[in-house]
């Protein structure tokens, strides 16, 4: 039985650690810095924790021995410990509000309102415990502690409703990381000259990612980036859209789209790098279609063979340059592809202006991007495949009169 409860005590004080890590990194500081802002609330949620805690198993052992003699020890004990967690709960919490609010918008904004009621409680419950340990000399302070121990409940209280509400921010600061897309979404891509163009476009918003040529994916980009963007909605109306950083060579911007094509023009400068503007396709609303691309796949895999006429470009320069033609068939050239397995993390379906139907097919991990014009037996007509540092332009023509 000694065994059984020690085992779950680990359990227990291993989910509490690692709900204060996660708790660290998700909190609103961590937004602001990616180093001081979890160590600040980790270090927070650990000295309130015990507080909290200890101060509950007082009372149920103070209750337990009638608040003899020992217990009052067993509060003077506490008391001592609560000082240095309160002083280090003060300290960490000043420290992580000023990160997020300065004090002229303590009044001005939600956030600072909340976190206004907030220092105004914890106020209360330190003036609720300086009482119950001066009178605990005289009698044991019951009254005092259930009190203490209600408006930390309160405490915790609006500590959860002001981790859900937004802190101030200026709308053009740099994010820390780039947002998760809003539902539905499909990344489109593109080359500014030498600098290759992926844009996640999701209900409400954009993100886009530049790439110079020596940008190593999996250490993140070491160069420094600008972008300027501007849409033309359906009705030819343009606008310019405002972006804000999201990490090296990440931008994003809040986008209105319109039912129809949608045009984002990128203009796209890297330093040491050649770089220039490239117009997006993004059609909306998305149309997701799995099925289609699993046709596809299947009316590839069953093609003979066929002469592919296939441009790859690092740059600009190069697309003037002559395609290579080759002669393949539709199962060896299928199996080389990312959508082989006949999906595709992102995919969506267009007519464009031929009537020709669109897949577009988004691959956000790799920032990769693919537009297949089909047939009507569902086979590719016309590719472009734009990855980071490469585009990639083929035309297909099939044997037979009438396709291709």
């Amino acid at each position: 039985m000694v065994t059984l409860r020690a085992g779950w005590r680990r359990v227990a004080l291993g989910a509490l650690a690692a709900g204060l890590v996660v708790e660290g990194l998700r909190a609103h500081p961590a937004g602001e810095s990616a180093v001081w802002g979890p160590v600040l609330t980790g270090v927070h949620l650990t000295a309130a924790a015990v507080w909290i805690g200890a101060l509950v198993q007082v009372i149920r052992t103070g209750a337990a021995w009638h608040w003899n003699q020992a217990a009052r020890r067993l509060l003077a004990d506490y008391a001592r410990l609560a000082l240095a967690l309160v002083v280090v709960v003060l300290v960490t919490g000043t420290l992580s509000g000023l990160l997020l609010v300065s004090p002229s918008d303590l009044f001005d904004t939600d956030f600072g309102r909340v976190l206004t009621v907030k220092l105004a409680l914890v106020a209360c419950v330190c003036a609720l415990a300086l009482y119950a340990r001066l009178r605990m000399a005289e009698r044991a302070p019951r009254l005092a502690i259930r009190v203490e121990v209600s408006a930390l409940a309160a405490v915790l209280g609006v500590t959860a409703l002001l981790g859900v509400t937004q802190p101030p921010r200026d709308a053009n600061a740099a994010l820390p990381f780039a947002p998760p897309p809003s539902g539905k979404a499909i990344t489109v891509g593109g080359r500014a000259d030498e600098i290759g163009i992926a844009a996640t476009a999701s209900a409400g918003q954009v993100v886009l990612w530049l790439t110079a040529p020596d940008t190593d994916l999996e250490r993140g980009p070491s160069t420094s980036y600008k972008s300027a963007l501007n849409i033309t909605y359906p009705s030819g109306r343009t606008r310019t859209v405002k972006a804000r950083a999201c990490g090296n060579g990440c931008f994003v911007a809040p986008v209105t789209w319109r039912t129809g094509l949608d045009l984002l023009t990128v203009r796209a400068e890297a330093e040491g790098w050649r770089g220039g503007q490239y117009t997006l396709r993004v059609m909306w609303p998305l149309q997701p279609d799995a099925d289609q691309l699993t046709r596809t796949v299947t009316a590839m895999n069953k093609a003979g063979r066929f002469t592919l006429h296939e441009l790859v470009a690092s740059d600009a320069d190069r697309l003037r340059t002559e395609p290579t033609t080759l002669t393949t068939d539709g199962k060896t050239f299928i199996a080389s592809e990312p959508y082989a397995q006949g999906t595709a993390p992102q995919s969506a379906r267009f007519t464009d202006a031929d009537g020709n139907t669109v897949l577009a097919l988004g691959f956000l991990g790799e920032r990769l991007a693919l537009e297949l014009t089909l047939d009507d037996h569902a086979r590719v007509v016309r590719e472009t495949l734009v990855a980071p540092n490469h585009l990639i332009q083929r035309t297909f023509r099939y044997p037979e009169r009438g396709n291709g």
